[in-house]
């Protein structure tokens, strides 16, 4: 069994304040494919500033007793449940719930590759991946054109779809996260602009080659486990 390490660990459980994570590596270590002020920016800035957002509307809603129970659950089971938050919170806590945790994923499954090695995928990630697109060629290109595609901010993931555990691609705009579609997400590239800007200017496609570098195959298999080991046990009989 793998284990399951990353800075994703909580988000599935109640906490009276969400921290924001420490990265698992130096600003400066996803040179030369993202520069560290970009990374700086995007971690320090943008996604500090969405955490203290959603601890705020969080610590509101819940001072208010509506809806208490949804209140005092995890900021996964929240964002899966978003409709059900009251109107006064709702905008407040998917924008910025969702740019909390979209973010974490985000960073969770890249590292540094200074020497740009091929980063090693096991033969159960594989199966996976001939089972849901074939083959891994099919999925990259699949994912690289929605990346492009996709019109102003927003996210592209590779998503587990936990009832039938396949594996999709999948875009959201905005903060909008796939928990609130039943999906699970195990990959994501952010394509707003705050995330590669500073070194790749306007050139997205430059960026979404230089992210291609950073993903490290392990961490999304351990993302992966750490998703199924919250699917329903079924007892021997």
């Amino acid at each position: 069994m793998i284990t399951c390490d990353g800075i994703y660990q909580g988000i599935n459980e109640y906490q009276d304040y969400y921290h924001l994570p420490e990265l698992p590596y130096k600003y400066d270590q996803l040179e030369p494919w993202i520069d560290a002020k970009t990374v700086d920016v995007h971690h320090s800035g943008h996604h500090a500033a969405y955490t203290a957002k959603m601890n705020a509307a969080l610590q509101e809603w819940r001072n208010s007793g509506e809806e208490k129970e949804l209140a005092h659950s995890s900021i996964v089971n929240i964002l899966k449940n978003i409709d059900n938050v009251p109107q006064r919170w709702r905008t407040s806590i998917r924008n910025n719930g969702g740019g909390y945790v979209n973010h974490i994923f985000y960073f969770s499954v890249i590292s540094p590759n200074p020497l740009n090695d091929n980063h090693t995928i096991s033969a159960n990630l594989r199966g996976l991946f001939r089972k849901s697109f074939v083959n891994m060629s099919q999925f990259e290109t699949w994912m690289t054109q929605e990346a492009i595609a996709l019109f102003g901010s927003g996210y592209v993931w590779l998503c587990r779809e936990p009832t039938r555990n396949y594996l999709t691609v999948y875009s959201t705009i905005d903060q909008i996260t796939p928990l609130q579609f039943g999906l699970q997400p195990i990959l994501v590239i952010d394509v707003w602009e705050h995330a590669y800007y500073l070194k790749h200017q306007n050139k997205r496609k430059s960026y979404i080659e230089s992210w291609w570098r950073l993903i490290d195959w392990a961490k999304v298999e351990h993302l992966y486990e750490w998703w199924r080991s919250f699917d329903p046990k079924h007892e021997e009989l």
